[in-house]
């Protein structure tokens, strides 16, 4: 009895011995088979139809179109250091021909349309072309003006009385000035002497495009003292783009290139055009001269899109043709010197010349004699 048990551990562990030796001894051609990484996977690019731009790229800020600084009444006769007396219009607000920007010492900042700013007072009598551009804009904003161009005369006189009227505030004055005395007699003390209603330059600001704008600005507030400085800044353009190059930069564009702007805060691409390229500036001792570029895009950018950065791609000028595009990585070279793709046809592949025409962002535009080297044909660009 004890003899068969014996003999039926032996049976037992003779099978788990050589069940064991089964499984983990292989033959040195199995461990190859299981070690050897799996066939590469062809990968293929379908052949496309379009056109290569070879942009250059540069960042760039959307900014205001202009800026106008109106500033206060420094000098108004009688006082010192203005006060704030009406609080300036807020940020955002928008403005045109008549909009009192805010008030110095109980007087207005009247907004006007015009190119150029008054550098002097003036009143009946005063002639020049300063008189001709308020005339204009008096005109413009919706008073008759009889007078002679650039004469102040009664209709100007007039204009300029029914413009502070109509805001409510009395119009500025100086005088009396009493006429001169005649050669027979004293100086008359009637019509003569009546106060000379003035334009006053501390109280008119102007700005172009017809004066229409927003606020972008406000430096101070309902009765601080007047500063120095700008009290309101407004603008009357659509935001524009500005970017600044070095010198060596700047000479890869030019008027006539293609645009294209992209950015967060814009809803898709949008086409621009360079507007203006000032003359290099010269920077730090051993930096390259600085050149500001302005760009002005086709399409309106909303105002809340100021500040926000932009990527702007210029291309050459002239229209890139079409053409038939691969990926770079699908151009081989032929045993002459040529250039070659490679075509997957199902599970075929085969090797064709093409001409490269020019090549860039990546991609390579090609020709060929073949007509299976087509729009939608796979072409081998790789493995994995």
């Amino acid at each position: 009895m004890k003899i068969g048990l014996a003999l039926g551990a032996c049976a037992v562990l003779s099978f788990g011995v050589g069940f064991g030796a089964g499984t983990i001894i292989k033959s040195p051609r199995q461990v190859l088979a299981e070690t050897e990484p799996p066939p590469k996977t062809d990968l293929t690019a379908p052949i496309t139809t379009g056109t290569i731009s070879q942009s250059v790229l540069f960042p760039a800020t959307i900014t205001n179109g202009n800026s106008i600084d109106a500033g206060a009444n420094s000098g108004f006769e009688g006082f010192g250091a203005g006060i704030i007396t009406r609080a300036p219009v807020p940020v955002g607000t928008k403005v045109g021909p008549g909009t009192v920007l805010f008030e110095d010492s109980d007087r207005p900042v009247i907004l006007l349309p015009g190119e150029v700013p008054m550098f002097r007072d003036l009143k009946n009598g005063d002639s020049g072309a300063d008189v001709a551009r308020l005339q204009a804009s008096l005109g413009e904003s919706g008073f008759m003006i009889f007078d002679e161009p650039g004469i102040f005369g009664p209709s100007t006189e007039l204009a300029l009385l029914e413009l502070y009227q109509q805001l409510g505030y009395e119009v500025a004055v100086t005088g009396p000035e009493p006429s001169a005395p005649a050669p027979s007699g004293p100086a008359t003390t009637g019509e003569e002497a009546r106060p000379v209603i003035t334009a006053r330059a501390a109280e008119l600001a102007f700005a172009p495009h017809g004066a229409v704008g927003r606020i972008t600005a406000v430096n101070a507030k309902l009765g601080d003292p007047v500063p120095g400085s700008a009290v309101v800044s407004l603008t009357t353009a659509p935001p524009n783009i500005t970017l600044t190059l070095t010198q060596a930069e700047a000479g890869q564009i030019g008027y006539d290139s293609t645009v294209e702007v992209t950015g967060a805060s814009l809803e898709k691409p949008l086409a621009a055009t360079v507007s203006q390229i000032d003359l290099p500036v010269a920077g730090e001792e051993g930096e390259d001269p600085t050149v500001k570029v302005l760009l002005t895009p086709a399409e309106t950018l909303p105002p809340e899109s100021v500040s926000s950065r932009v990527q702007l791609a210029f291309s050459p000028p002239g229209e890139a043709e079409t053409g038939l595009l691969v990926p770079l990585a699908a151009i081989s070279s032929t045993p002459n010197g040529g250039s070659a793709i490679t075509l997957v046809e199902g599970k075929k592949k085969r090797k064709t010349q093409v001409q490269i025409v020019r090549s860039g962002d990546g991609l390579a535009q090609i020709t060929s004699d073949e007509t299976a080297v087509a729009e939608g044909a796979q072409v081998l660009v790789g493995s994995s």
